[in-house]
């Protein structure tokens, strides 16, 4: 498949079909490239950088010795993703009792 297809057929955005690119020779695209784009993408959408999902990548095709660092990787975006959920709770919450005070009295502090 070329890219224009691919783009199309599987809503790929171009810009990641020309990263995937830059480790490309030819503009023919196989599954096993597919298979790739879509981690890539995958990635991405779970809030990688272009460094680090250029360094997945490549710890990836080390092999089974690099799986375990893969996984590092993993997890470490998963805890800070977390992290990030917890931060946005507790403002939420904030928020909640501030307008709950407002509501209840008008007192914004107690």
């Amino acid at each position: 498949m070329t890219k224009d297809e691919i783009c199309k057929n599987y809503n790929i955005p171009a810009e990641i079909l020309d990263r995937y690119k830059m480790n490309k020779s030819d503009d023919v695209y196989t599954d096993s490239d597919l298979e790739e784009i879509s981690l890539m993408m995958t990635l991405y959408d779970s809030g990688f950088s272009d460094f680090e999902v250029s360094e997945y990548m490549k710890l990836r095709k080390g092999g089974n010795n690099k799986s375990r660092e893969c996984l590092c990787m993993l997890e470490k975006k998963r805890n800070g993703t977390l992290d990030e959920i917890h931060i946005k709770e507790k403002q939420i919450e904030n928020i909640d009792c501030l307008k709950y005070k407002i509501r209840n009295g008008g007192k914004n502090y107690e």
